[in-house]
């Protein structure tokens, strides 16, 4: 599935790992590459893994990289503070904001020709959206906006909105497309079930309940038979088999927080246990992203055996993985600078 990376502000850095691993092949990632960019705060990469896109909080402009080199081999400004970037063949479609407090908007962007404009959607300043995915077809832009309980489909040539499909619930906080794409999962925020989608009926069909606390973050496996589901309250992960929408396992993260940043995110309103997940293909791993918890954890696909575990420091507010390359992308936009790790002992 095409989508961006969607690490919401999270918190990343890696140092030695922790008494935890469950493997005696220790994952580690060693520095590659040091990147110095003004304020980097937030990553999307191509769907070929072939260019991570950095947007430069100070500059307003977006940066280009190929990963292995220093310096970007393209620039261009934006007037957005990016939520998600989309790519679509020769088209990128950009959701931001001016402002924090400003109107959001759904800007299509034509990244073959200077990244000249093709039109925009302007969606109102209580439009908040933590996702946005594309079908395989390139055809329809998915959407949400966590203060209303729909599924929102965007015709991506015309870039009007083709359809709101209702759900049972508000506070969508992630969507994930079945590989055959007649599904479609939904978490929601405060409501410990998962909607599940008819994309060819455009309807709601069935609720998956019971799940977690606050599920947030999905994440299909290799196979797309199984979806990984994170929580936003609990430190755990529940593993469901699509064909029946039946829970098959639960698997408790690390639980070891520190009490001042536990303290610190409850004063921010920012109450995050496994904020979110992503599944590498290449390896046949899960990842893990937990932030209340500091450490991300890397899972197999074949047991739900943790096999590495990264501390996380508060310096960090960005990821991105290259799977190809086995390289990994951590932006630290306090310090003006984003290191680039190369993945061993896999």
């Amino acid at each position: 599935m095409a989508r961006s990376f969607k690490f919401i502000k999270i918190f990343l850095a890696f140092s030695l790992l922790c008494g935890c691993i469950l493997s005696n092949k220790f994952l580690t990632y060693n520095t590659f590459l040091e990147l110095s960019v003004q304020s980097p705060n937030f990553f999307s990469k191509t769907p070929d893994e072939e260019f991570l896109y950095v947007f430069s909080k100070k500059e307003n402009e977006f940066l280009i990289y190929d990963w292995t080199s220093k310096e970007p081999i393209q620039k261009f400004p934006s007037n957005l503070l990016p939520d998600s970037l989309i790519f679509n063949g020769d088209f990128a479609y950009l959701l931001g904001r001016t402002t924090p407090e400003g109107s959001a908007n759904l800007l299509k962007i034509n990244i073959k020709k200077n990244f000249l404009s093709q039109g925009s959607i302007n969606l109102g300043s209580s439009f908040i959206s933590f996702f946005s995915t594309l079908s395989a077809d390139g055809k329809t832009l998915y959407l949400s906006n966590v203060n209303e309980p729909f599924l929102i489909l965007v015709d991506t040539a015309s870039l009007k909105i083709d359809k709101k499909i209702p759900l049972s619930h508000k506070g969508v906080l992630d969507v994930e497309i079945s590989h055959d794409e007649s599904r479609a999962y939904v978490t929601h925020g405060f409501s410990p079930i998962i909607s599940v989608i008819d994309l060819n009926a455009k309807k709601q069909i069935a609720s998956i309940n019971q799940i977690g606390k606050m599920p947030s973050g999905l994440a299909l496996n290799s196979e797309g038979t199984l979806l990984y589901v994170a929580d936003n309250i609990d430190p755990l992960v529940t593993i469901i088999d699509i064909n029946n929408n039946k829970k098959i396992d639960e698997v408790r993260i690390h639980e070891n927080p520190k009490e001042n940043r536990k303290e610190k995110f409850e004063e921010k309103g920012f109450f995050k246990c496994c904020a979110d997940l992503e599944n590498d293909p290449i390896h046949g791993n899960w990842y893990v992203l937990n932030p209340y918890m500091d450490h991300v954890m890397v899972f197999s696909e074949k047991d739900n055996q943790a096999f590495g575990v990264f501390p996380i420091d508060e310096s960090t507010t960005s990821l991105a993985f290259n799977f190809q390359k086995n390289l990994m992308a951590i932006g630290m936009e306090y310090e003006d600078k984003i290191i680039i790790k190369k993945r061993n002992n896999s």
